[in-house]
């Protein structure tokens, strides 16, 4: 007999956890101080960089105070300003920086990651005795997979136009969209994109489907016969909160994709659908934002 609510106890806290490392992975991009570089790969350059260069924000205003004081103050930020703190440690034998660690490693980090959160669902699927009716997984007969594959692809095309124009339409209106991370992650070889294009993206459309899909809106809309409207909106607001180091910007228009998904899901009751969108809008924004062609 089904195990509902240990299933969905263990699917929450996967959840939280997975938001509390976004939180924590976005907090280090913002220390390191990436954005404020067009090419986040060579942060470290081969010139010295000046100290203090990069740390100055536009909002940010000096009071007015005596010039003992602000002198201490701009020694302090000097000694602790993060451009100057990474070109240090990349002078520093054996310490390596984001930049220096390359894709593969954040690709692999992320690919791990991955198949952790996708095998922790599964075994507690196992466990706790969950059907695979329940996650919305198609038939086993071969149409209906090759018709998911077609409206999946279908599906992702038209979210990703909608990803674009809406991150677009905030550049217009004057909110930068942060693609640091995007950046990071993109290959500078072609195994590395075969990696990306073969393993991670699909890994990730896999795992983060089966999570905040199917777990979160399939599962205890079988279970509890909810209505799944108001759990894709919280889905899609953890979805998002789950991509907080893509900025505000990034935030809000996750949370609307998060949200379109979830309506494709509950829509056509197919976990395959929503997995090959998701495969589809990553593929397109990495080709065509980060292709080196």
């Amino acid at each position: 007999m089904p195990q509902w609510g240990p299933f969905i106890t263990v699917s929450a806290a996967l959840t939280a956890l997975l938001v509390f490392l976004a939180r924590v992975s976005s907090r280090t991009i913002e220390d390191a101080d990436f954005s404020d570089t067009e090419n986040p790969k060579s942060f470290v350059a081969s010139k010295p960089v000046p100290p203090g260069a990069g740390s100055e924000r536009p909002h940010a205003r000096e009071p007015s105070i005596p010039d003992s004081t602000k002198s201490l103050r701009l020694a302090h930020r000097e000694r602790t300003d993060p451009v100057s703190d990474l070109q240090s440690r990349a002078d520093t034998p054996g310490v390596s920086t984001p930049s220096q660690l390359g894709a593969g490693v954040l690709l692999a980090n992320v690919a791990v990651t991955q198949l952790l959160v996708v095998g922790s669902i599964l075994v507690a699927a196992w466990y706790f005795s969950i059907p695979a009716a329940a996650f919305d997984v198609p038939s086993e007969q071969i149409s209906a997979g090759i018709s998911g594959v077609v409206v999946g692809v279908g599906f992702g095309i038209v979210l990703w136009i909608g990803n674009e124009i809406a991150v677009r339409l905030a550049d217009v209106a004057g909110f930068a969209h942060d693609e640091t991370v995007r950046t990071l992650l993109a290959p500078e070889t072609t195994r590395g994109w075969t990696f990306l294009l073969v393993g991670v993206l699909p890994l990730i459309a896999v795992g983060e489907e089966l999570l905040f899909r199917a777990a979160l809106i399939g599962v205890p809309t079988a279970a509890y016969s909810f209505t799944p409207w108001p759990l894709a909106l919280a889905s899609a607001g953890v979805f998002a909160l789950g991509h907080d180091a893509q900025g505000r910007v990034g935030i809000v228009v996750t949370g609307l994709l998060g949200f379109v998904l979830a309506a494709g899901y509950i829509f056509t009751e197919s976990l395959l659908v929503v997995v090959v969108a998701h495969y589809v809008v990553n593929t397109l924004e990495f080709i065509l934002h980060e292709s080196p062609a």
